[in-house]
């Protein structure tokens, strides 16, 4: 129960932080780099934190509480910021294009929320947990890529 609170408290500071990033650099960057990157960079942590667990998470075992909570917001931060990035980006440029969209990317985003983690542990429990998360990374970057599509419009042509 502590593990799980700590988890969720540090992925909702960590994204909450990386949403009021994007926000800050989307007057110098585009949506499209700022997607991009942020996903690079959840795909990097994500392959580093798959690692670190399976070939490191014994001895996470023997360390007191604290410590271990501490290690584990500090592996989940990272990932959590970087996915902070990705709806308030996203949502920023469907506004530019269609303000009429934006009530239907919060649907989306919501019904997607909820599903995701239902379907997330369904899908960890029948494939396992290494095969989930590349699923996981796999829509990520096909997620970017349609998002560097679209805004792109001499890419549509093609």
């Amino acid at each position: 129960l502590y593990a799980a609170a700590v988890v969720f408290a540090g992925f909702l500071c960590f994204s909450g932080a990386g949403s009021m990033a994007a926000g800050s650099l989307a007057q110098r960057h585009t949506g499209q780099r700022l997607v991009s990157w942020a996903v690079f960079g959840i795909i990097c942590w994500a392959i580093l934190l798959m690692g670190i667990l399976h070939w490191g998470s014994g001895w996470l075992i023997g360390l007191n509480s604290l410590l271990r909570m501490v290690l584990i917001v500090a592996m989940v931060g990272p990932l959590a910021f970087c996915m902070g990035f990705c709806f308030p980006t996203g949502l920023r440029m469907v506004g530019a294009s269609s303000s009429s969209l934006v009530p239907w990317a919060w649907a989306v985003n919501g019904f997607g929320s909820v599903t995701g983690a239902v379907g997330g542990t369904v899908l960890a429990v029948s494939i396992g947990f290494t095969w989930l998360i590349v699923s996981a990374l796999a829509l990520y970057v096909g997620a970017s890529y349609l998002i560097n599509r679209l805004a792109n419009p001499e890419m549509q042509t093609r």
